[in-house]
């Protein structure tokens, strides 16, 4: 695989590509792998379990059904929901301390200029209030104020699960129009 790691179910087997981590962290490839490593345990609580992922991906097609997308309706579908349980584990992170993570989003920021990344990593930036994106980047006004819109879905309690079956629609309402 091409990740830097993954999460299998039902089992929450974790695979980390140690080889992939130290080319994209050249500076400080321990401290990629302990961003990867503490993101990836977050799965085990977003999206919880199988059901859930089945629930929400499940949301997600009805969302972007008829959408005019790049590639599959079930590969745009396991993207999104891969996004959002990112944000939302991430966010997470980043309440608690964790500095290893907006670190690695500033690695990862430097070669990702596609509209998806910008979109995605503005969002965190104004939900986190920290810079993500390389200081030159720029969004246009639909990038804008889809970030800013994404931003307001993590507001409040991140792991509320009540609130994902909501909240992944409106995500994929809006990051579905940045599928590249």
């Amino acid at each position: 695989k091409d990740q830097l790691a993954f999460m299998c179910y039902p089992n929450f087997q974790t695979y980390v590509n140690i080889r992939k981590i130290r080319e994209k962290f050249r500076e400080d490839p321990q401290r990629g792998l302990n961003a990867i490593l503490t993101h990836e345990i977050g799965h085990r609580f977003c999206p919880y379990d199988l059901v859930t992922s089945i629930i929400l991906k499940h949301n997600i097609k009805k969302v972007i059904e008829g959408e005019n997308l790049p590639y599959n309706t079930d590969t745009a579908a396991n993207l999104l929901l891969n996004l959002f349980a990112d944000e939302s584990i991430n966010t997470i992170l980043e309440r608690k301390g964790d500095e290893d993570i907006s670190w690695a989003y500033q690695q990862i920021s430097k070669e990702n200029d596609n509209r998806l990344w910008k979109v995605y990593a503005r969002s965190m930036e104004l939900s986190w209030k920290k810079e993500l994106l390389p200081k030159n980047t720029e969004l246009d006004e639909e990038e804008t104020k889809a970030s800013e819109e994404l931003s307001q879905l993590f507001e409040d309690e991140v792991f509320d699960k009540s609130k994902w079956n909501e909240r992944i629609k409106t995500y994929s309402s809006i990051m579905c129009k940045f599928l590249e």
